[in-house]
């Protein structure tokens, strides 16, 4: 049985152990994770919600739009830590990314675990918007079996579920979504409606209560980002 999601959603993370300090702090230092006003993807459409005190880019410097922060060697790390703490590895037959940002992690995992990535394609939208509309190359030979879900940073969840869509579509089991990054904004709550559960490898308050331990980030922008989020939490 699931987590209540309200119980998930307002807990108070504990500080971070390592290896996740070491990562956390990495992705800091690589500007993966920033502080300061932000435009996030929501806002192509919702100009009128507050900008974010923070952004969270977790897609590697290969990616195609050239805007990544993460190395491949702190991708190899972060997906090696995935499978140590929440990916329990004998329950899934294959994994599927959602495109583009969580696509390395994937791969990745696929080479650790030695199972099938399987890719999905998506579509842009006269609004400028993306989203996830199909399967790439031949299945057939995959379809019925457990598939695990790949995300690297989930705010609504939006992406998520039309990735889930798309494999459920095809005959394809899932129940987890596995993210870098949750943001605490609303995703977990709505996969869990859909009796979906995420397994984030870091949540925004542990990121949060961690910088400002490590005096990182001062008070002011400590207290920004909660009550940002005490305001948002529904994006």
């Amino acid at each position: 049985m699931y987590a209540p999601a309200r119980r998930y959603l307002m807990s108070q993370s504990q500080l971070l152990s390592e290896p996740f300090a070491g990562i956390a702090n990495d992705l800091l230092a690589a500007g993966a994770i920033q502080f300061g006003e932000h435009r996030l993807k929501i806002h192509r459409t919702r100009p009128d919600l507050p900008l974010s005190p923070h952004y969270f880019n977790c897609r590697s410097v290969a990616h195609p739009g050239g805007e990544g922060r993460v190395t491949p060697e702190l991708v190899e790390r972060i997906a090696t830590l995935m499978v140590g703490s929440t990916i329990d590895a004998e329950a899934f037959d294959c994994l599927f990314a959602v495109p583009d940002g969580a696509t390395p992690y994937a791969e990745e995992l696929g080479h650790i675990l030695g199972i099938p990535v399987i890719r999905l394609t998506k579509r842009k939208n006269a609004d400028g918007t993306t989203c996830v509309d199909g399967i790439e190359g031949d299945v057939s030979a995959l379809r019925g079996r457990r598939a695990l879900g790949i995300e690297d940073v989930v705010t609504s969840a939006a992406s998520s579920m039309e990735a889930v869509t798309v494999m459920t579509r095809h005959s394809f089991r899932v129940s987890d979504i596995v993210c870098v990054v949750d943001r605490q904004q609303g995703g977990y709550q709505r996969l869990f409606e859909q009796n979906l559960r995420l397994r984030p490898l870091f949540t925004f308050r542990d990121l949060l209560d961690h910088f400002h331990a490590g005096k990182q980030i001062d008070r002011l922008k400590y207290e920004t980002c909660i009550a940002y989020h005490a305001e948002s939490q529904n994006l």
